[in-house]
Order: structure tokens, then C-alpha cells, then sequence
């Protein structure tokens, strides 16, 4: 028989598993605001530099692109093989496409953080391209030193554009179109990201880059 005394006695093994789970449980969520995997990560600051980003020194502008952190977690960016040659598919009429090199798009990490469309309109850097493999020309990389993704609000008549800036100074700056869409209210009220991501597009002809780059808005750059 169990006596009065041994009623209602828990385990003191149990109590000390219990309080060993809540505290590994307070400090993983500790970290995981620190690290910014929880949401907790800050837009990127505003550039130093008060002109535009093809008026500005290019020591300036790099300073200030290598200062910014990028998230190399795979997931959170992409990797694969970019198209080389002019028309795909190879078997069309005058189709000369083929795999060219592996590169690797490393979001900013703040970059699912910026506020509106007017602070990314002066201008932000929103993402890295890195090759693993040879030079790529149309978006300014060569092997080893990397690209860095900008988007603003100063191409023709005010236009939204990408600036691919190279880590090789000798290098000039690619420009393309950059279209940026935003989703205020879908697929539900309040949406916002809750993480940085980058993407490689998928297109008939050639691939293009996606990034987060306001809190409920996208980038899509051709190239």
C-alpha cells in the first residue's frame, strides 16, 4: 500500500527533466533572436554616401557593401548553374544556350526589413553573387571576388533599377531593369516576411533574380 505520506509525490528525476527542458527551451529562443533567425534582424543601414550609387567613388560604395552582412544559409539563398550564349532552347533556330558557371545568390540579411518603398527608392543593397566556378560577364563576375545586388529608384524617368557593383575595381557597373512588386495585403492582412530569401528565376530565354526587399515587397532583376 502507498502511505499518506507517498500521495501526490512527484519524481524528483521529473522535476529536474522539466526545468532542464524549460531552460534549454529560453535559452534556444534567446539565441535565435540574437542571430536574427527569428525574425529579430534590422534593415540595413542607410549608405554614407549622399549621391547616387554610379556617382560615388567605388571604394565608397564597396566600404559600405562589405559592411552589410549576407546570409549564406542554404535556403535562405540559391545556387545554380547560369545560362551561357544568347537564345535558348539550344535545338530552336539559332539556339546557342548551354550551363555556364555555378553561382551562389546570398540574400542581405536585412534586407526583408526595410520599412517602405521610399527607403529602398534611395537605394539599398539587397543581396551578393558569388562564383564557384568561372567569370560570368553579364553580371559582373569574375572568380573570386563577388558582386553586390543594388536597387533603386534612379533609373530613366525615375524608373526602379539593379546595379550589380564587382569586388574588382577595374570592372564597370552592369545596369538592368529591376521590377519590384508588393503585397501589402496578401495572402493576409499585415503580411511581412519573416526572414531574408534570394532566388534564381527560371525563364524561357534566361534566368533572372528575385530577393526580398521590403517587408512585404520583392525584387525581380532581368539579366
Amino acid at each position: 500500500m502507498i502511505s499518506h505520506g507517498e500521495r501526490g509525490h512527484v519524481p524528483v528525476g521529473l522535476v529536474v527533466v522539466v526545468v532542464a527542458l524549460v531552460i534549454a527551451l529560453v535559452v534556444l529562443w534567446l539565441y535565435c533572436r540574437k542571430s536574427g533567425t527569428y525574425g529579430a534582424a534590422k534593415a540595413p543601414p542607410p549608405p554614407p554616401f549622399a549621391t547616387r550609387v554610379d556617382s560615388t567613388t567605388r571604394d565608397s560604395v564597396l566600404a559600405y557593401a562589405r559592411s552589410l552582412e549576407y546570409d549564406p544559409t542554404p535556403g535562405a539563398g540559391d545556387e545554380q548553374r547560369l545560362m551561357v550564349g544568347s537564345k535558348c532552347p539550344p535545338w530552336a533556330p539559332g539556339g546557342n544556350c548551354t550551363y555556364g558557371p555555378r553561382v551562389q545568390i546570398q540574400p542581405q540579411s536585412g534586407s526583408y526589413a526595410i520599412a517602405d518603398t521610399f527607403q529602398l527608392a534611395s537605394g539599398r543593397f539587397v543581396a551578393r553573387l558569388v562564383t564557384l566556378d568561372s567569370a560570368y560577364k553579364k553580371l559582373n563576375l569574375r572568380t573570386g571576388p563577388v558582386t553586390y545586388w543594388w536597387v533603386d529608384e534612379h533609373g530613366p524617368g525615375s524608373t526602379w533599377r539593379s546595379v550589380f557593383v564587382s569586388a574588382d575595381t577595374m570592372d564597370t557597373l552592369v545596369i538592368r531593369n529591376n521590377r519590384s512588386t508588393f503585397h501589402p495585403g496578401s495572402p493576409t492582412p499585415g503580411y511581412r516576411w519573416w526572414q531574408a530569401i534570394a532566388r534564381f528565376e527560371w525563364r524561357e530565354t534566361d534566368e533572372g533574380l528575385w530577393v526580398t526587399c521590403t517587408k512585404s515587397g520583392c525584387c525581380r532583376s532581368d539579366m
